[in-house]
């Protein structure tokens, strides 16, 4: 666990600093400077790249995981690995622009007065996805040298500066609109930048003058892997953005708006998360290879709780400070309220799945987490046909939180039958006590009359009840460790 903990703790600084960017940007600048159909527009065109750009990779980010182990040697340029990985990004690149000019026309036919933005700026899609597919490429190569930090660092802290620039430069009136969601669309893009220029500085990016040459039996295993894993991975940020697309669809930019200002507030659960599973998914990559059960059964204990306290943590103080949040945002966003706590649970299951998407996917039966995505989405696609005309919002908060808990439960379960891992026992419930009795204690602090002053008394008194329970009940060894060592405990 050492290297987790080491890039854990290194991701985590830079993901806390991007969410007090995401936090000013999303929560307090976007609701004061856009209108909800800007900010649903914004937002459409991430989640469409998104889902484009995965397609892209063409499942090619898990292979890289899963079998750089195999052509690791730094003499010989990795075998050129990372030849393979540009070309086959920029063959996925060719198919995705193909994809896009085929949909293109269902993706701006909403009829629409409600959407009429998305038609204007939908060529957006093209250099958005080029970038988005270049990046998690390379990311998937620098996570499988195990450096996870700089893609956090460009995704989560860099995209977040830039966008603050950005729309300070549209607040003051220095662009227009259309101006700023070019320099939007370039935010986004400039991680896929950053990366290639680290990779290269690392002393990584050796693409080499050599025939590759790959095993036929190695070939084949990773042609298999690719092809299994576009439909796991596509259909994975479909369900991260599914939401927003339906209720595009239905509802029209406005209500995407809305629901992207609560969807971040409830996505603070999970942030936690992303570092953790970023760098374990390298190596349990390598266990694998090594048939290290052992190991991968002490990851996937360790990340489970660690990473469910975290999130119980979190979603306890946003919802004991939900009367601040709605202080600051404007009336009308006041219908996403229980969207908040809805996704905060919803990525809560997240967590406390700890690390099973990746154990499932580096493993032999990696196609069967490919089957579990598929009905995955399946699940995803008709909660929300259900409840969003329904109930809006509120209803796709739903689908997602229905979706989650079907996924999670169903992985946990085939990992327990096929391997016997099962990383749950009393302390889970005894988390979920201790967060009872935390958010008990907030229902009864005042409520004060200074919004900022409320908002750090009451959370620094839910993180030192919360933390005390947990330290004195030794309920994680890792952060009593870390806990140790902050306060300088011997």
């Amino acid at each position: 666990m050492g290297v987790v903990e080491k890039q854990s703790i290194k991701g985590s600084v830079i993901i806390y600093a991007g969410i007090i960017l995401g936090f000013i940007n999303t929560g307090l600048v976007f609701p004061k400077i856009l209108s909800t159909e800007q900010i649903g527009l914004v937002n459409i065109l991430i989640s469409y790249s998104t889902i484009l750009g995965q397609f892209g990779n063409l499942g090619f980010t898990n292979t890289i995981i899963k079998f750089f182990p195999y052509f690791k040697n730094k003499d010989k340029y990795h075998n050129g690995f990372l030849k393979i990985i540009t070309l086959v990004s920029f063959v996925g690149f060719l198919i995705s622009l193909l994809l896009f000019f085929s949909i293109k026309s269902f993706l701006v036919k909403t009829g629409t007065e409600k959407s009429i933005l998305l038609f204007e700026y939908i060529y957006l899609l093209i250099p958005l996805t080029f970038f988005t597919i270049y990046f998690n490429a390379y990311d998937a190569y620098y996570r499988a040298l195990f450096n996870s930090v700089p893609g956090i660092f460009l995704r989560e802290f860099s995209t977040r500066l830039l966008v603050l620039v950005f729309i300070s430069l549209f607040y003051f009136n220095l662009i227009g609109f259309k101006q700023f969601v070019f320099f939007y669309i370039l935010a986004y893009s400039f991680p896929a930048i950053g990366i290639t220029i680290s990779i290269f500085r690392f002393g990584e990016f050796k693409i080499g003058r050599k025939k590759i040459v790959v095993k036929k039996d190695l070939k084949k295993s990773m042609i298999s892997v690719s092809l299994f894993s576009i439909i796991s991975g596509f259909s994975g940020v479909v369900l991260i953005n599914i939401d927003r697309i339906m209720l595009e669809r239905y509802n029209g930019l406005s209500d995407v708006g809305i629901y992207s200002i609560a969807f971040f507030f409830g996505t603070l659960v999970g942030i936690s998360a992303r570092p953790i599973s970023r760098i374990a998914g390298a190596l349990i990559a390598d266990f694998w290879k090594n048939k290290d059960l052992e190991s991968i059964s002490k990851i996937y204990k360790g990340t489970a709780i660690n990473q469910f306290i975290i999130g119980v943590l979190v979603i306890i103080g946003i919802w004991s400070n939900i009367h601040n949040v709605f202080k600051i945002l404007p009336i009308e966003y006041l219908a996403g309220k229980f969207v908040i706590l809805i996704i905060g649970f919803a990525f809560l299951t997240d967590m406390l799945a700890g690390s099973s998407v990746n154990i499932l996917a580096y493993s032999q039966y990696y196609r069967y987490h490919t089957y579990i995505m598929a009905i995955f989405i399946v699940v995803a696609v008709i909660t929300n046909m259900i409840l969003i005309p329904r109930y809006g919002i509120t209803g796709a908060a739903l689908a997602t939180l229905i979706s989650k808990i079907f996924y999670n439960t169903l992985r946990g379960i085939f990992l327990f039958v096929k391997f016997k891992l099962y990383p749950y026992n009393y302390k889970f419930i005894v988390v979920g006590l201790i967060g009872a009795i935390t958010y008990f204690i907030s229902t009864l602090m005042p409520i004060m009359e200074n919004l900022y002053f409320d908002i750090i008394f009451r959370s620094l008194i839910i993180l030192i009840i919360f933390m005390s329970l947990i330290y004195f009940l030794s309920i994680s060894k890792e952060l009593n460790n870390k806990l140790n060592n902050i306060l300088s405990i011997k």
